[in-house]
């Protein structure tokens, strides 16, 4: 630089935006003269005063000559100075190279082989073996035709493009192509008088002109294409590819193509999306999208072939990029079956991209092709004992007319029965019906198969898994109370007309009334004093009970049957229950402490985080009218008693607490397990029985508005969840359960591992994990085994969960391990202690009911929707040829921002601005 100072410093490419920094500072001049100015105009003025205090210096004097030029250089440099007003300038300037979005559909349908006769294979299989086919050649000719009429002046660059490539297929068919390239060569000519002509009319006359010979070439380009797709000779191709294949041949060709380009700044920023979308992690497509499926990601959320295609989160991880990132484009590469549940529609995601244009690449045949699947399939969870329960199966076809293929029912082990069905018409379904054999006590799992057809699209449908609980046909319930309160009456009512519970009573006042025979009493006791009096029942209610009536003979009796698997439900009451018993043993048995605490009327039942989800009190299979029917019921009278005895046991689970009305709005109303937990219902194992105590008698209350509906619910759910092992299994070290014995496709799996030691206490700070394996009824994609780490509760001490996410349709088994367990058992063998059957493996099973496999149902491109996305972003739906054209009709220069930064130099020092 002539006159200053200037350097420049280059920072590195930053991996998040791919923007370059480059810092330039230096001397500037910025006031009323130039920096060569003023220092010229110094050395004059300097030069001049010198000269003219030499011609003074016999009158001055050496001394004050000298004393004088010194004096009057410093003035003239300051002088100057100031009038130049010198600054230091300091330029960054922030290049950001252009960014390209690459978003891959691996959804389940993507899992399809398309028919051999579509004609969308014979695009994909010339753009990815033969990029210079004329075909090809003139798809990307059409792409340069239509972005170049995007602009209000046709872009010449393109024109010039389109013409270029034209010429080197001039040979496929001469006369159409020449029509092409006068259309184009008119449209140019009309461009440029446009830019020479400053009339108005004469503008806009030719702006119609160039319009026409615009869209006249595109009819001409489009008849080329359709002529040479007609004499397009079909290679009888045998290889049959599932579209992922495909599209990661394509997407590897492309990034090749980009290599070679000379001189081409841009980035690719990659992913892949089903359901969700997921950053590439590999430099191989064919890794993400052929190897990615069935696998189980470190939150514990399962993908599989069978996830939906969610389009809308595919555009809203465009949305979620830094918005200082420089994005050209977008290439989507889909079928387009939008079939996941979202919040906006994929176009209404698109209009919000702030014009960076989507340019979607359509896969898949546009018609439905010949198939075979399982739609739905409806089955009891559970079964009583000696039934012959009915399970019904919807059976969907396409292009199957008078086809008739047998449906097998099968345990595994044998076939249970086959029936044939037919199909009417091209598109039907068809209704099968089979009648399940008596099965002994416990979970069993059952297949349906249909036959497979030939020629059929997908085979991954033709099967479906469902499991079935059996239990007792008879359920066998003790009610017993002080007196006939509100609890007491209407749980006897209740139970009394169930057909299918034998109930039995006990009520002291006004008079003793009891239906228990002297055999299960001995003469001076009103309850059971041996086990085996106890062993009759299967679950037993216990009121407010004075110690005459439980007497140590009937406490211990009880005690030992729970441990031996009894069920006992407590219900506090004003005069002894559970006050009386604090000093006695059975009081252990309680999942609450001795520690009495006040309790404030206004107090309600909030059930819990895991309440809310529970099946013992789930009061709807909606979550969120779950949540507004106990706000409701909760919204009526305060608790006439709440036992002072309500504080939880760590090793309990608390299904609803006490709290205040407002509680019901926060997700997250379970405190923290270091403090006390005030209980209204609250759970826990002792042996292998099951002990719930509620801390006030105040459930008939679910009765107000709503008759017997949720009343009945409550108490039966409860009832039968505790007699009933699906849910849990495990010994009293080691327990797991899931929150739910069945699931439709889409929810959420809540996986939980109790851990306590020897004496009841809780296990804290434990490695525990699960191991997760399915059968899903298709053995060439079947789910694969996981092992996933399990998170510790702040809710709850010793208690270790997982969420697991869009599972597949099939029967999972959990197994409980992990150097935690091992290290519990080893120690509890080394002790000699008892220990249960279960105690060596700790497992539970839960089943995934298909909703229907949307993804393999509806396999067909929708184009449609992909044309609506390109369009409100202003992009294109192309075909795969024309791929890589993409980066020649988008603007890939960097964007380039300027920061400057100027620091004036006063007399008394810098001036920052």
């Amino acid at each position: 630089m002539i006159g200053g100072y200037l350097f420049a410093q280059a920072k590195p490419v930053e991996p998040g935006n791919a923007a370059e920094v480059v810092v330039t500072e230096g001397l500037r001049a910025t006031g009323w003269i130039g920096w060569n100015t003023s220092v010229v105009l110094t050395v004059v003025l300097i030069v001049l005063a010198v000269l003219w205090l030499i011609r003074q210096r016999e009158l001055l004097g050496n001394p004050t000559t000298a004393l004088f030029a010194v004096l009057r250089s410093v003035v003239i440099v300051v002088a100057v100075w100031m009038v130049a007003q010198p600054s230091w300038k300091r330029t960054e300037t922030v290049s950001r190279r252009a960014e390209v979005v690459v978003l891959a559909d691996r959804s389940g349908s993507m899992d399809t082989i398309d028919p051999p006769d579509a004609q969308m294979l014979d695009d994909w299989h010339v753009a990815i073996s033969n990029p210079n086919d004329a075909v090809a050649i003139v798809q990307r000719v059409q792409l340069d035709l239509e972005m170049a009429g995007r602009s209000d002046q046709i872009d010449a660059n393109l024109i010039d493009r389109a013409v270029v490539q034209l010429k080197g297929i001039r040979d496929a068919d001469a006369g159409l192509v020449d029509e092409c390239l006068s259309s184009l060569s008119a449209a140019s000519e009309a461009s440029s008088q446009w830019a020479d002509t400053d009339d108005r009319a004469e503008k806009l006359a030719l702006v119609a002109s160039r319009e026409d010979s615009l869209q006249s070439a595109l009819i001409d380009v489009e008849t080329l294409r359709s002529l040479l797709v007609s004499q397009r000779v079909r290679d009888g191709r045998s290889e049959r590819r599932t579209r992922k294949e495909l599209v990661a041949d394509l997407l590897t060709r492309f990034e090749s193509q980009l290599a070679e380009l000379p001189a081409r700044t841009v980035s690719l920023r990659r992913a892949v999306f089903s359901d969700r979308v997921q950053a590439l992690t590999s430099n191989s497509w064919s890794d993400e999208l052929v190897g990615g499926d069935a696998s189980v990601d470190s939150s514990g959320s399962a993908s599989s072939s069978s996830s939906r295609t969610d389009v809308s989160a595919a555009l809203s991880f465009v949305r979620s990029i830094d918005p200082k990132a420089h994005l050209a484009a977008v290439l989507m590469l889909t079928e387009g079956q939008h079939n996941a549940a979202s919040r906006q529609t994929p176009v209404e995601v698109a209009a919000g991209l702030s014009g960076t244009p989507v340019f979607t690449v359509s896969i898949g045949d546009q018609s439905r092709r010949r198939d075979i699947a399982i739609h739905r399939v409806d089955s009891p969870a559970i079964v009583y004992e000696e039934d012959r329960p009915q399970i019904e199966a919807l059976i969907s076809s396409y292009e199957c007319e008078g086809d008739q293929v047998n449906v097998t029912l099968s345990d595994g082990q044998q076939t249970i029965e086959t029936k044939s069905i037919r199909f009417p018409s091209k598109i039907s379904d068809v209704a099968v019906q089979f009648n399940l054999p008596p099965s002994p006590i416990g979970r069993k799992q059952y297949r349906l198969s249909v036959e497979a057809l030939e020629g059929e699209t997908s085979l991954q449908n033709n099967h479906a898994v469902l499991s079935v609980q059996t239990i007792r046909s008879k359920l066998f319930l003790l009610i017993a109370d002080r007196q006939p309160r509100w609890e007491y009456r209407y749980l006897e009512q209740l139970f009394r007309r169930d057909n299918r519970v034998e109930l039995d009573k006990l009520l002291l006042m006004p008079k003793v009334k009891s239906t228990l025979f002297q055999n299960d009493a001995d003469a001076t006791s009103l309850l059971p004093t041996t086990i085996d009096g106890w062993s009759k029942f299967d679950v037993a209610v216990l009121g407010d009970l004075p110690p005459e009536v439980m007497t140590p003979a009937v406490c211990k009796a009880m005690a030992s049957w729970v441990k031996a698997g009894g069920n006992v439900i407590i219900v506090a009451g004003k005069h002894f229950m559970p006050a009386a018993y604090t000093q006695q043993p059975w009081f252990d048995l309680l999942p609450v402490t001795n520690q009495a605490i006040e309790s404030s009327p206004s107090l309600r039942p909030v059930p819990s985080l895991e309440g809310f989800t529970h099946p013992a009190i789930r009061l709807d299979d909606s979550q969120e009218r779950n949540r507004a029917l106990w706000k409701r019921w909760m919204s009526g009278p305060v608790p006439g008693f709440v036992s002072p005895y309500q504080v939880a046991k760590p090793t309990s689970t608390v299904l609803s607490s006490l709290g205040s009305l407002d509680a019901i709005e926060d997700e997250d109303v379970a405190p923290a397990f270091d403090q006390l937990r005030p209980s209204w219902l609250s759970v826990h194992r002792v042996g292998s029985g099951q002990v719930a105590y509620l801390s006030s008698p105040i459930s008939y209350r679910l009765r107000i508005r709503s008759g017997d509906t949720y009343h009945h619910r409550f108490w039966g759910q409860l009832v039968r969840w505790m007699t009933t092992a699906e849910l849990s299994s495990g010994d009293g070290m080691v327990e797991i359960k899931s929150d739910r014995s069945t699931y439709d496709e889409g929810q959420r799996a809540g996986i939980r591992v109790r851990l306590s030691d020897a004496s009841g206490i809780p296990v804290r700070g434990g490695d525990v994990q699960i191991e997760l394996t399915s059968d899903s009824g298709n053995d060439t994609n079947a789910f694969p085994p996981q092992t996933m780490q399990l998170v510790e509760s702040k809710q709850s001490a010793g208690v270790y969960q997982i969420t697991l996410d869009r599972l597949p349709a099939g029967v999972y088994e959990t197994v409980a391990i992990g150097p935690t367990i091992q290290s519990m058992r080893k120690t509890t063998a080394s002790q000699g202690q008892p220990e249960s059957k279960s105690s060596d493996r700790s497992a539970m099973t839960f089943t995934v009911q298909s909703s229907g496999d949307l993804e393999h149902l509806m396999t067909e491109a929708d184009p449609l929707l992909l044309s609506q996305i390109s369009e409100a972003t202003g992009g294109m739906r192309i075909s795969p040829a024309a791929l890589e054209e993409v980066l020649h009709v988008v603007s890939l220069a960097p964007d380039v921002s300027e920061n400057t930064r100027m620091t004036r130099f006063g007399i008394a020092g810098p001036i920052y601005g």
